[in-house]
């Protein structure tokens, strides 16, 4: 009865799968920290506002891709916030300085809109 009682190996998961929820979790929290929709904040870092989502949905990606993105997510995490626990960190990219500023200027913005929103609801009694 070979297989009969034994079960099926726990394997891991595929270096793509893994570098493909590394990419979202990584996503989700940078977003989280600074208020940015994730389609201004991809399409910010490497001009393609889909391709989170496209590789959500199953697309393909290269390794420049995936190290451009995190070494850009890398280069412009908020100070003091922690990185996301199980994802590598890898060291910063040296983004162009063009990128730089939009990045701040984007996520100023974000941050601004987040916390007047928050004092409207705080006026009106709503909970954040």
């Amino acid at each position: 009865m070979v297989g009969a009682m034994s079960k099926s190996p726990a394997y891991a998961p595929t270096l793509h799968d893994q570098t493909r929820r590394d990419l979202a979790t990584v996503t989700r929290c940078f977003c989280d920290l600074t208020g940015l929709a994730e389609t201004i904040c991809v399409e910010t870092l490497i001009n393609d506002s889909r391709f989170i989502r496209r590789i959500s949905d199953g697309a393909n990606f290269t390794v420049g891709q995936y190290d451009k993105l995190m070494g850009s997510f890398s280069a412009l995490w908020p100070e003091g916030a922690d990185w996301p626990a199980g994802v590598p960190r890898p060291a910063p990219l040296r983004l162009k300085p063009e990128i730089i500023t939009l990045a701040r200027k984007r996520i100023a913005t974000a941050t601004a809109r987040r916390e007047r929103r928050q004092q409207k609801d705080k006026t009106h009694g709503r909970a954040a």
